[in-house]
């Protein structure tokens, strides 16, 4: 079995069940808002959507970039291949 899995069905092994409530929160919060803009620190997207910064860094290392963000950066070091699989993943091929 030489297939790649798929990291959503990874993920959802140990989370899934909260992924529907996490992307509710952040449709209530309007994260996507800020990110589809520009790319923003945790700081910044936290006061666009009027809450405290304390959960968004606890995932985001501090920073959150648009998915269109990581592909330009990934396509200028040579990766031509880069495709979204989820919304915590993607993938890059040289």
């Amino acid at each position: 079995m030489n297939a790649i899995p798929n990291p959503d069905l990874i993920y959802d092994l140990f989370g899934g069940i909260f992924k529907p409530q996490f992307i509710r929160i952040a449709l209530q919060l309007d994260v996507f808002t800020p990110l589809a803009e520009n790319p923003s620190t945790a700081e910044q997207i936290a006061q666009a959507c009027g809450c405290d910064t304390t959960g968004m860094k606890a995932n985001s290392g501090g920073t959150a970039h648009s998915f269109e963000t990581y592909r330009g950066w990934l396509n200028e070091t040579g990766f031509p291949s880069v495709s979204q699989l989820s919304e915590r993943w993607l993938a890059a091929r040289k």
